[in-house]
């Protein structure tokens, strides 16, 4: 799947449009006026819209205006691939899916939720997620967090070629 299936997806082309365009390629300074190697500022504009998103994607301790932190980043992709994993894992106990092998998540241009992985059974991991709102935005999410990390550490690499890196596209989920 290319990043282009996934920016066209309707459920999640305005939060991955937000998460690419909402960071900048420049450092910002703390208080002292030194420059910071894991924050930067964000680019757009602070409308309603952008506030709650990042809110949603960094935490609700999070203020407008303030730079965006990479470890706090980090920190709520963890968080939320946890609480992804420990929903799908209640849920495919409940619907008597095992829960090994693991597989992959990817959101497909029409916004469908895509299983995809070496078992048999990926059609009813996939019908999970198709009544859970919840469930799809877990996702959406934290394929933005993925892409805003990504988007942060190819703006700060001194290497040109990790700019032209794109964004992963889809989850890995591994229980153990």
């Amino acid at each position: 799947m290319t990043i282009a299936s996934i920016l066209l997806a309707p459920l999640a082309i305005n939060a991955v449009g937000q998460a690419v365009n909402s960071v900048k390629n420049i450092f910002t300074g703390n208080k002292t006026g030194k420059t910071t190697e894991d924050t930067v500022e964000l680019s757009r504009k602070n409308d309603s819209n952008s506030k709650e998103y990042f809110k949603r994607m960094i935490g609700n301790d999070w203020k407008p205006g303030e730079p965006i932190s990479l470890a706090k980043l980090k920190t709520a992709f963890s968080a939320g691939i946890t609480s992804l994993k420990e929903k799908l894992a209640e849920l495919m106990e409940n619907a008597g899916i095992p829960l090994n092998p693991g597989f992959e998540i990817t959101i497909d241009a029409s916004g469908k939720i895509i299983i995809d992985g070496e078992r048999t059974d990926c059609d009813k991991i996939q019908a999970l997620f198709e009544n859970d709102e919840d469930l799809q935005q877990s996702v959406i999410d934290s394929l933005d967090r993925q892409s805003l990390i990504h988007s942060i550490k190819s703006s700060k690499s001194k290497n040109p070629y990790d700019t032209m890196k794109q964004p992963p596209t889809s989850l890995s989920i591994h229980f153990k």
